[in-house]
């Protein structure tokens, strides 16, 4: 995220495509504006479904 190096982020298996899971991950902020970007690579392995994506401010202090 915002220039960071790529990182992976491991999905808890919900054992069904009618089971819903959640996951969460933070990032250090950075200046300037910022891209996110979700991608499954060739070395990765599982089916990823994802209906949204949220993402928040840093809180300050």
């Amino acid at each position: 995220m915002g220039g960071g190096a790529a990182r992976q982020v491991a999905l808890s298996p919900t054992g069904s495509w009618d089971a819903w899971g959640l996951s969460a991950t933070a990032t250090p902020p950075r200046a300037g504006a910022g891209t996110v970007a979700v991608t499954f690579g060739a070395a990765d392995s599982g089916n990823v479904n994802i209906d949204s994506l949220t993402v928040r401010p840093h809180p300050v202090g």
